[in-house]
């Protein structure tokens, strides 16, 4: 079961939602990082062991980079 919970709506067009582990991700950046193996045999990695950390947005919370901009989410309100 997905850890994270964040909607996906026009206002946040660079939210990334994984078809395979339903985790949502703030970027296809850190969507990427979480994906390993070659074409066709992809898979999913816990996102924390390549250097994510959950935030919480709003009521809800995204997969982002540990070094990133916490405060800035587009389209988002922040607690």
């Amino acid at each position: 079961m997905a850890r994270t919970n964040a909607p996906l709506t026009p206002q946040t067009e660079n939210r990334c939602q994984c078809p395979s582990c339903g985790e949502v991700f703030s970027t296809d950046k850190g969507f990427t990082k979480h994906r390993k193996g070659e074409y066709g045999s992809k898979y999913c990695v816990d996102p924390e062991t390549v250097g994510l950390v959950i935030k919480k947005v709003g009521e809800h919370t995204v997969w982002k980079g540990r070094g990133s901009n916490s405060d800035w989410f587009k389209g988002a309100a922040y607690e």
